[in-house]
Order: structure tokens, then C-alpha cells, then sequence
């Protein structure tokens, strides 16, 4: 994550190489809004824990789609595979 090799000290190098988050830095995942650097896994561990259930709201916890808008539509799609899921257990 291009977040994280930016609080590196310069003599990190050797973790840096592995192309891997170290353990003690949770995996934000694939990033779904660009506007504030969002990632799949940190909306996804947010509507779970929160109990977040609109786009508006993941948008007040995180910040994700209150900026440009173009993510809304997949974080509306992560909503519905979260509470199908849920409805499904």
C-alpha cells in the first residue's frame, strides 16, 4: 500500500520488498474510493462492525463516496453482498 511506504523509515527496505502489509498493519485492500484512498476490506470490516446499512452512512464513518461520487455504485454493491449474506445465515 503506497499509504503505508510513505510512514517507512528510510531503512525499511527489507520489508518493503516482500510486496506484503506486515501483520501488525490491517490489509485495507484493493482501493474502492480513490478520493480518500478507501479499501474494500476497511468498508467491509466498517459495515460489519458498525452495522453501517446505507451508502450514506459508510460515507459519514469513512469518508468513502462523499467526494467525487463515482465509487457509490460499488459501495452500494458491497452493502447488498454484506445484508445478502447476513439474510442468507
Amino acid at each position: 500500500m503506497r499509504d503505508y511506504l510513505a510512514t517507512l523509515p528510510a531503512g525499511d527496505a527489507g520489508t518493503v520488498l516482500t510486496g506484503r502489509t506486515p501483520a501488525d498493519v490491517p490489509d485495507a485492500g484493493p482501493v474502492l474510493c480513490s478520493c480518500f484512498s478507501v479499501g474494500v476490506n476497511t468498508i467491509l470490516t466498517a459495515i460489519e462492525t458498525q452495522g453501517l446499512a446505507t451508502v450514506e452512512a459508510v460515507g459519514t464513518a469513512l469518508q468513502a463516496g462523499t467526494n467525487c461520487g463515482s465509487c457509490r455504485p460499488e459501495i452500494a454493491a458491497l452493502l447488498a453482498r454484506v445484508q445478502h449474506r447476513e439474510a442468507a445465515e
